[in-house]
């Protein structure tokens, strides 16, 4: 049976000069880009059969901008350039070699549970788009769409992230 999760963003991308900080805050919470379904799966005990099999499924989404004084958007992509790994598609510009360990603006999605197999995720949001995806996704007017997503403990070798890049540390997380 299909299992199917679905969240609903809104976003916000433009702001004023009074009560800026306020505003900010604000649109942090609200403005979600997503780049990554990296999962954090646990198992139960061998001895629990029940218990393991009752598990539930925990989402969380966590988002992170970088603020810039220029500009009129919080998430501008002429603003910030992409430093995620080359198998994650970006609307952003490549960072240089020497840039590609800073953070740049980030949207992630973890799980914690029991594995997972043939999940759909759908994500929708009334305004705004997002600047970057991993896994690959189906991105349709105000949403995006992973198809039959398996969340296992262990990634597929050509999507690990490199010992250097400053992502390594959420991959290798058990939770955020």
């Amino acid at each position: 049976m299909k299992q199917h999760l679905k969240s609903n963003k809104q976003n916000q991308n433009t702001f004023n000069s009074s009560d800026r900080w306020q505003q900010k805050a604000s649109l942090v919470g609200a403005v979600t880009t997503v780049i990554g379904l990296l999962c954090a799966c646990g198992v139960g005990g061998a001895d629990e059969p029940q218990a393991a099999s009752q598990e539930k499924l925990i989402v969380r989404d966590v988002s992170v901008f970088p603020v810039s004084a220029h500009g009129k958007k919080l998430n501008d992509a002429a603003l910030f350039r992409s430093t995620t790994p080359g198998f994650m598609q970006s609307r952003r510009l490549s960072a240089d070699a020497g840039e590609s360990d800073k953070p740049a603006p980030l949207g992630l999605i973890t799980f914690e549970g029991p594995p997972v197999k043939d999940l759909d995720v759908l994500l929708e949001f009334p305004s705004g788009r997002f600047m970057a995806h991993w896994p690959t996704a189906r991105i349709q007017s105000k949403r995006i769409y992973w198809r039959s997503q398996n969340l296992l403990a262990e990634s597929p070798l050509s999507m690990r992230l490199s010992e250097s890049s400053w992502l390594s540390p959420l991959q290798q997380a058990d939770r955020l």
